[in-house]
């Protein structure tokens, strides 16, 4: 008997991948149901398009929120800084590099960044829902041109 390959074709990873990335711009930014302060403040958690708004709001979060308490603003951006929000940038340019086909070591960059933007702003993004569909659709996203790129280039027969 012919042993069963499970695996998925690229075009149905991109649709997956399109469909969660859609969805992180509509879903409410809350908590997860049965948080014990989710009575009080069921209008803040359940809002739809926190996704959204975080995509609008974030260019603004980077550039004047304070990442590090240290010494005072007025003494400039520390090297930690620029790093942090040279990551969290590029981890929200990644939307838009959805809409195009990206060589594969580009791919895999922003496959990465909102990896590294959930670490650099740990304490936001944990709680934040909209997060975990917004970094899985860009990933599936890329993941299927690549292996479709792959599929392709094994296609192709070798020239001299």
């Amino acid at each position: 008997m012919a042993q069963r390959r499970c695996s998925a074709s690229p075009n149905t990873i991109l649709n997956l991948g399109i469909v969660l990335f859609c969805l992180s711009f509509i879903l409410p930014s809350g908590h997860a149901a049965f948080v014990p302060t989710l009575r009080e403040h069921a209008n803040d958690y359940l809002k739809p398009f926190g996704g959204f708004w975080a995509f609008v709001n974030t260019p603004a979060a980077i550039t004047f929120m304070p990442l590090w308490r240290g010494p005072p603003i007025n003494d400039g951006f520390t090297p930690y800084e620029i790093f942090i929000r040279a990551v969290l940038f590029g981890a929200w340019l990644a939307n838009f590099t959805v809409f195009f086909r990206l060589p594969t070591l580009a791919a895999w960059f922003f496959i990465l960044l909102p990896s590294a933007a959930f670490v650099c702003w740990f304490d936001l993004a944990v709680p934040f829902i909209p997060f975990y569909f917004w970094a899985s659709g860009i990933t599936l996203i890329h993941i299927s041109r690549i292996m479709r790129s792959r599929n392709n280039t094994a296609l192709k027969p070798a020239t001299l």
